[in-house]
């Protein structure tokens, strides 16, 4: 008797062990951003943003793409930005970084490339040799009015080459959006 009740102690241990391994790798796959698809709103005294998945983007498993395909490809992250007074006219000035920027050194080069767009139109596009530190800045002095639908999209990608990238695959590259805002004036 004694013999199986160990048995039964060491198998409901075996079972607990493995199921909170199971509950922690999907809790880590979650908050990573492998499969979260809802709104989050963060808030300040005078802008509302509206990220459709959230602030957060984690990239690891890029593959090469013509830049062509980039808009439909790509890996992105969108949002949008409003001010929150209503029945009033204000100009706010916008300040949007990429910060807390980890990237693998086989992702640092010319074919590993970034646009963002605002409404649309690329504002600002470049390389991973742009990146100083962990920051990355999107735009300094963008002015938006409470008047205007105000969208923007952060694209990543590697651009394919006649050259092996194999190297490139199956790394890392993590980082989120900051935005800032600095209200200018109400009408």
């Amino acid at each position: 008797m004694n013999f199986k009740k160990l048995l039964l102690i060491i198998t409901i241990s075996i079972i607990l062990v493995f199921s909170l391994m199971m509950l922690t790798s999907y809790a880590y796959y979650t908050f990573s951003g492998g499969s979260t698809s809802f709104n989050k709103t963060t808030y300040n005294q005078t802008i509302n943003i509206n990220y459709t998945t959230n602030k957060f983007i984690n990239v690891t498993n890029a593959i090469p793409i013509k830049d062509s395909e980039a808009s439909s490809k790509a890996a992105n992250n969108s949002f949008s930005v409003s001010i929150t007074q209503p029945n009033t006219t204000a100009e706010v000035l916008l300040d949007i970084n990429l910060s807390n920027i980890s990237i693998d050194d086989a992702l640092k080069n010319e074919y590993f490339r970034y646009q963002f767009l605002y409404n649309n139109s690329v504002i600002k596009e470049g390389t991973a040799l742009d990146i100083v530190g962990s920051n990355l800045n999107l735009t300094n002095t963008l002015s938006i009015t409470s008047a205007q639908t105000n969208n923007f999209v952060f694209r990543i990608w590697i651009s394919d080459s006649d050259v092996s990238q194999n190297s490139m695959l199956n790394k890392t590259f993590t980082g989120s959006i900051e935005v800032n805002a600095v209200k200018i004036r109400n009408y």
